[in-house]
């Protein structure tokens, strides 16, 4: 059958340089990304290929003919060898290269030591196949999971190429020796037709390989962006709550020092006053000036329990003890309409603590949680247990920068079914006089932080609105 060969391969080489023009615009676009020079040093080594075999057939000229059918056989290994880089596996060029030698030297055996056309047209399809096949096997694995489609699309043009390649092969031995190209067979010449279909598909299969990894890092790097704008927004919040905190601790040291020191003198010299002043009115006035100084005093005592400088006489103690022995009061202060569980263990973990302290901060948790039920009641648990520090959450931590010692902790924790916290509030829940209940004093939290403290320890918090809070007072455990 005498087929024009020469035009045929021509055409596919001019139709391979536009290919390359492609690959050209992405690799310049995309060059950050591995494996895109291959693929463009590839499909450049495919369109030469066929250029000079139609160089070989006009000019008769044999130099560049001995090179066309490595060129294509090394445009199949950099197709491979860039579809390896662009998913970041092993190249392992040390295979390729050898693997290209021997189809190359082989090739060149039967061109020259035992010339025989029929075996290079088989040997040089089999070659093709089996890059074709690696190939499309890489594009099959599991590093292919983010670029599924484009993978499965581009891996099945190759596996494709690579099924008629071999098939051509078996039937180009099949038959009698060829003697020159003139006598191919139609089924022979597939082998310069193929390419026409298959190296657009491949190339349009890179371009799609890259246009999803480009989607896919945009996306990724916004979601780091997000991440990064929240972990800024974190970090201002955290921040100004350190500022808040280190301006509280000063006004309230100060606060609390000279109110204390003006009560004594002013209770003192009411005693005074009271010794030398008799009458019922007097005595009235006087009892009502000392009741007033005292309130004074006890609130400049909590201030400085906030700030976490109250009496740090401790002992070792059963927490689940401590806690046992203030229920009864804890219990008399609740109405009927709230009800009452506690779980302590026993024994429970032991602690070095201030047990007046204690029994303070699990009387203010419990008031708190009171009024968060208001008037309709509900319920208040009690519990008291231990766990490892890296279990206590980070979220909703007190005091801000807290960080727990690397042992267990023993926590108290009081839970209610009442209204629950915002957001807005959770920021100021333990600064010194805020409040959002009518009868609070706004100190019952910031005491227990400070109690917290005092002990080396921190309060964390759960709450969602509408479904109750949960407060856990935590204290490293004592050998």
């Amino acid at each position: 059958m005498k087929l024009d060969l020469p035009t045929i391969v021509l055409l596919l080489g001019l139709t391979t340089l536009a290919q390359v023009a492609a690959l050209t615009v992405q690799f310049r676009s995309n060059h950050a990304y591995r494996g895109t020079g291959w693929w463009l040093a590839g499909a450049v080594a495919f369109a030469s290929g066929f250029l000079f075999l139609v160089v070989t057939a006009m000019t008769g000229f044999m130099g560049l003919g001995i090179l066309a059918n490595p060129a294509l056989i090394f445009a199949h290994m950099a197709f491979l060898m860039g579809t390896r880089r662009f998913l970041d596996l092993p190249e392992r060029r040390r295979w390729s290269w050898s693997a290209l030698a021997l189809m190359v030297g082989a090739y060149y055996v039967f061109l020259f030591l035992l010339p025989s056309l029929s075996v290079r047209t088989a040997l040089i399809s089999g070659f093709i196949a089996l890059f074709d096949l690696a190939t499309a096997a890489t594009l099959l694995g599991a590093r292919c999971r983010r670029f599924l489609k484009p993978a499965r699309f581009t891996a099945a043009v190759f596996a494709a190429h690579a099924g008629l390649l071999l098939v051509l092969a078996g039937i180009t031995l099949a038959q009698p020796p060829l003697r020159t190209y003139e006598d191919y067979s139609l089924v022979q010449v597939m082998a310069f037709l193929l390419p026409t279909v298959a190296s657009p598909l491949w190339t349009f299969g890179f371009i799609l390989l890259l246009n999803q990894r480009l989607d896919a890092d945009r996306l990724a790097s916004q979601a780091d962006w997000r991440r990064a704008e929240q972990e800024k927004t974190a970090l201002e919040v955290r921040n100004r709550q350190l500022q808040k905190a280190e301006s509280l601790a000063r006004m309230a040291g100060a606060i609390a020092h000279h109110t204390n020191n003006r009560m004594q003198t002013v209770m003192g010299a009411l005693d005074l006053v009271g010794d030398a002043a008799p009458g019922e009115p007097f005595d009235r006035a006087l009892g009502m000036a000392k009741v007033a100084s005292e309130r004074a005093v006890e609130m400049a005592r909590l201030m400085l329990v906030y700030l976490g400088q109250a009496s740090t006489d401790q002992a070792l103690h059963d927490l689940s003890s401590l806690c046992r022995s203030h229920l009864p009061w804890v219990q008399s202060t609740l109405p009927p309409q709230v009800r009452f569980q506690a779980e302590l263990p026993d024994p429970g973990p032991a602690v070095r603590a201030n047990a007046d302290q204690i029994h303070l901060a699990l009387a203010n948790l419990a008031g708190n949680a009171l009024e968060a039920m208001g008037e309709p009641g509900g319920e208040i648990r009690i519990r008291v247990g231990t766990g490892p520090a890296a279990a206590i959450p980070e979220a909703h931590r007190f005091p801000v920068g807290w960080k727990p010692q690397p042992q267990d902790h023993a926590w108290l924790e009081v839970a209610d079914t009442g209204v629950g916290i915002d957001p807005a509030g959770m920021e100021q829940l333990f600064d010194p006089f805020y409040s959002t209940k009518f009868t609070g004093r706004g100190l019952g939290l910031p005491v227990v932080l400070g109690i917290a403290q005092a002990h080396g320890g921190g309060v964390t918090v759960e709450s969602r609105p509408g479904q109750g809070s949960t407060f856990r007072l935590h204290i490293p455990v004592s050998e």
